[in-house]
């Protein structure tokens, strides 16, 4: 058999596959370019943070992989090729080229779900289209967020554990425990898959009679695949933050930061479920909400599937997790329609579990028409599929069409809250504007749009990711930062978690001896930029009888130093 043979044998195999991943790929790059085109590539404080913690690896006065930070790390890792192109990091679209090949993974792994449960090509595609439909998961397919990361992993969950479910062969329950691996370092809300599908298996073990030591060896055989996410997140807080549950409990942590917060759902599970409706509301559409909500109790009692149910609870994951987070304080939710009024903040956690509406309501009606329709009646059953797919597509298509070219993601521009603010693009403008060389010590977590927008190396910040250098520039700015950007100190709009973290600002802002070694170069209400006298700390080195040309803030050959020798050298 030649080679045309063959790819001829292999489209015809897989063609609603291809065609979908093409569909997937154009939209991909279409939406790269209208995004970008309409300015809203990183708006989000987030999406800026994700390009510098990704760039912070291969550019940093301290390279390596302790720059990922404490947020999962899969997609500060895939996105490396990408941000080392200075263009696609400075732009944000590292973030469309990562995650476009997602978006085609998300697809092909939805269609493959829906026909292990339908065995309907037609309606398996069709859920594909109402998926691409949606315009946040184009929007986050096309910006550097985690989101289209997690759901193509979770997708791919509940496919390989369905055909385990199914099939009861071995290596379907290793890729389910592989992609859990990869779910769990691409969200945190992956975690929880991990006891979630280790009770799933158990159950349909003793369901199957299988005995003791076969259920212990397919469980530890599993569990050791399925946790070296966890594993991972564990070590790495382990190893740089000196604590294996950074993530949670840091200064830099979600719960950290959100305490300056109005908490409307804390100890609430009433209103935790409340918020996470009124957001997925707004990102997947309210109907198709109701549709999948009800397709669900429906299921309950016409499938009787345990397989069913537990593929369902695989891609409701999300959906319990941030209303387990919303409930403990650990997340937040704002919708306008609810306190505290007239705001977004985080209502893309009702986007995650889209999988399971659009699952449960194709599941469902196509069990509905197989059993209506007897099966000599094809005409029949087709009619019905168009008459009852026509409004829903209807439905998600004028959600798509008001969301992208009427209101231009609104909600994303809501959720930004005016970020970037004008003062922020007026330091970031300066600081380019003026840079000659040298260091800028910055706290790059709380200015990580300047640190974008400037256009500057990110080896030539002293940052709080340098661990040491940043401690020492700290110490004695003067001597190792030529440039500082920081908050206003007479800013009180910052929250206390902002302030407190912003220890430039708190140790050096209203500092006489900051100033003798300092010139304003720009302020506003928000920031200021500083740049170093030179003859200052030239006469400072004179009296200490220091080696000036050994001094980092007036040495332009001086890029790099040793923090530990870095004083011997200049004398003291």
């Amino acid at each position: 058999m030649n080679i045309v043979n063959k790819i001829s044998i292999f489209i015809k195999k897989y063609y609603p596959e291809l065609i979908l991943i093409t569909l997937a790929l154009l939209l991909g790059i279409f939406f790269s370019w209208y995004v970008k085109s309409i300015g809203m590539t990183a708006i989000i404080v987030d999406q800026n943070s994700h390009l510098n913690l990704s760039r912070q690896v291969v550019d940093s006065m301290t390279t390596g992989l302790s720059q990922i930070g404490f947020w999962p790390p899969l997609l500060h890792l895939v996105m490396l090729p990408f941000v080392s192109i200075k263009y696609l990091y400075h732009s944000g679209l590292a973030g469309a080229f990562t995650l476009i090949p997602f978006l085609c993974m998300s697809v092909f792994f939805l269609y493959k779900l829906l026909f292990v449960f339908t065995k309907n090509k037609g309606i398996s595609f069709f859920g594909c289209i109402l998926f691409m439909l949606n315009p946040y998961i184009l929007y986050y397919s096309v910006t550097p967020m985690m989101e289209i990361l997690f759901i193509a992993n979770l997708f791919a969950v509940g496919y390989f554990f369905s055909l385990w479910l199914y099939t009861n062969k071995l290596k379907f329950l290793i890729f389910t425990g592989l992609f859990i691996t990869l779910a769990s370092v691409s969200r945190f809300e992956g975690i929880l898959l991990v006891p979630m599908v280790s009770l799933f298996l158990i159950l349909n073990s003793y369901k199957q009679k299988k005995k003791y030591k076969e259920i212990e060896a397919l469980i530890i055989l599993f569990g050791f695949v399925a946790s070296l996410g966890i594993l991972f997140i564990f070590m790495f807080g382990w190893v740089y933050g000196n604590n294996p549950l950074a993530f949670m409990n840091s200064d830099w942590s979600a719960y950290a930061q959100q305490r300056d917060y109005y908490l409307p759902t804390e100890h609430s599970v009433f209103h935790s479920l409340q918020y996470m409706l009124h957001a997925s509301f707004h990102m997947i559409g309210k109907w198709e909400i109701v549709v999948g909500l009800i397709s669900l109790v429906i299921s309950v009692f016409l499938l009787r599937s345990l397989k069913f149910i537990f593929v369902s609870l695989i891609l409701s994951i999300s959906f319990i997790f941030d209303s387990l987070a919303l409930y403990r304080g650990n997340a937040i939710i704002y919708v306008p329609e609810l306190a505290p009024f007239d705001t977004f903040f985080n209502e893309r956690y009702g986007l995650y579990w889209i999988g399971l509406i659009i699952f449960a309501t194709l599941v469902v009606l196509n069990y509905l028409i197989v059993k209506i329709i007897p099966k000599n009646k094809r005409i029949f059953k087709i009619f019905l599929y168009v008459v009852v797919l026509t409004p829903l597509f209807i439905l998600n298509a004028i959600f798509f069409y008001t969301t992208c070219f009427i209101n231009k993601y609104e909600v994303i521009r809501m959720t930004a809250q005016d970020y970037p603010t004008n003062d922020q693009i007026n330091i970031s403008e300066k600081l380019k504007e003026n840079y000659d060389y040298g260091k800028i010590l910055i706290t790059r977590a709380l200015h990580d749009f300047v640190v974008v927008n400037a256009g500057i190396d990110l080896k030539n910040y002293v940052h709080e990711s340098n661990y040491k250098y940043y401690d020492q520039a700290l110490e004695r700015p003067w001597l190792f930062a030529r440039w500082i950007v920081m908050y206003n100190p007479e800013n009180n709009d910052a929250g206390n978690w902002s302030k407190s973290n912003e220890k430039i600002s708190a140790q050096w802002g209203n500092s006489e001896m900051f100033d003798q070694y300092y010139t304003l170069v720009e302020k506003n209400k928000r920031e200021v930029l500083y740049k170093v006298k030179e003859e200052a700390v030239r006469d400072y080195a004179k009296s200490r009888g220091l080696n000036e040309f050994q001094i980092p803030s007036i040495g332009s050959s001086i890029t790099w130093w040793d923090v530990d020798n870095i004083y011997q050298k200049m004398g003291w």
